[in-house]
């Protein structure tokens, strides 16, 4: 990786990613070591899965109309001040579950904030750039960050003390923004005329539009149901004697087998989508969640599960990156926020329901059945591929860059 202002980039985005890791693990474990039982840490659990509904839209509105670069050190700022009220409220003992789940909820905020960043930025920093390499550094820097370095640094530190999470996160964020600052800053994008809820709206009128933006948000929805449904069963079925006995520790092996599977992805995803083209290389997606549902539904051991997640968190970041990089290469740069973003909040949107619907079905059904059941969606997901998606999908000119 050549480009400073690329390497800035990642590194900007990797540190924010480690303290929201950090954070959004340690918040909920925050109630737990106070006495908080299983209601508390849920209902704060939830407020962190509640921004991209409440407020995805308008995130990518705010980077259309304002200095991206500006709008990361804001995003940046405002989690700092909140890792620091956490600590303060811990340590005082006043960090009640209501003060917590607020929390939560502006760190979540900030989380779509910086994952907005991730698909806005690239263009503007990575001119003549490899699209794919540099999503792929960008894009493998956050998912490294908020789903393997950041979480295994909370857990070690919550063992030593229960705000030394917060403290590991203020540390990746000041080093983060010490990169965003480095970062070149251009103006605003320039604006269509559009204001308020209808310019928010313009990014789902946009996907709609084009058949295949509008094949990847509907393959994207479907796919969520499965990624909810995954972690959902998994964790009781990791750790019940009845399923596979594995123990916490064990659970934790098998998401870090899904992290480096990201890694494995950001590094290849360039190379990918240049030697399968970006219709094939999307396919890795369908394919791993279809796999990695079917796995443990065989009753496979914790060796081939292990793997079958790797696979999976490889096919999911190829799939960020190529997606992103089309994005990127067929939407003016005017209008990339609130079209990027409509694209996750119609997809993420499905994520409650999946996790929901997984949970009856494993109460009711079984574990290994459950996971049956969510395999056989995933695979018609993966045949429905093929006709969501025209075989011409290409990127063209960087239309932000135009």
């Amino acid at each position: 990786m050549s480009n400073k202002p690329l390497r800035l980039l990642a590194l900007s985005m990797g540190g924010t990613a480690i303290a929201l890791g950090a954070a959004k693990l340690a918040l909920p474990a925050s109630v737990a070591l106070a006495g908080g039982g299983p209601g508390e840490v849920a209902t704060v659990t939830v407020a962190l899965t509640l921004a991209w509904p409440l407020f995805g839209l308008f995130s990518g509105l705010l980077f259309d109309r304002h200095s991206r670069v500006r709008m990361v050190l804001a995003t940046q700022l405002g989690l700092l001040a909140l890792v620091a009220l956490t600590v303060v409220s811990v340590e005082a003992g006043i960090a009640g579950t209501l003060l917590l789940a607020g929390i939560g909820l502006l760190v979540g905020c900030c989380d779509v904030l910086a994952d907005t960043a991730t698909q806005t930025l690239v263009p503007e920093v990575a001119a003549g750039h490899d699209p794919g390499a540099a999503n792929g550094w960008v894009q493998g820097a956050r998912s490294v960050g908020i789903t393997l370095i950041g979480p295994a640094l909370g857990t070690a530190l919550l063992d030593w003390h229960g705000a030394a999470p917060y403290g590991a996160a203020a540390l990746a964020l000041l080093l983060a923004f010490a990169a965003t600052l480095g970062l070149p800053r251009r103006a605003a994008p320039a604006r269509d005329g559009q204001r308020g809820l209808a310019a928010a709206l313009d990014g789902i009128r946009a996907i709609f539009r084009s058949r295949p933006l509008r094949g990847m948000t509907l393959l994207l929805t479907g796919m969520i149901l499965g990624w909810a449904a995954w972690p959902t069963i998994m964790v009781s079925y990791a750790v019940d004697p009845q399923g596979l006995g594995l123990g916490a520790d064990g659970l934790a092996l098998l998401m870090t087998a899904l992290g480096l599977g990201s890694l494995g992805g950001a590094l290849s995803a360039a190379w990918l989508r240049r030697r399968l083209g970006e219709r094939r290389a999307l396919m890795l997606d369908p394919c791993g969640i279809t796999l990695f549902l079917a796995v443990p539904a065989l009753g496979a051991g914790p060796w081939l599960i292990g793997l079958s997640a790797f696979v999976a968190g490889f096919g999911a970041i190829v799939w960020s990156v190529v997606v992103a990089a089309y994005f990127q290469a067929t939407v003016p740069a005017q209008r990339l926020g609130r079209v990027a973003t409509a694209y996750r909040w119609l997809g993420w949107a499905a994520y409650p329901a999946g996790a929901a619907l997984a949970g009856a079905a494993a109460e009711w059904l079984g574990y290994r059945a459950a996971f049956g059941l969510f395999a056989g969606w995933c695979g018609i997901v993966l045949t429905s591929f093929f006709w969501m998606l025209p075989r011409d999908v290409s990127s063209a000119v960087p239309a932000a860059a135009r």
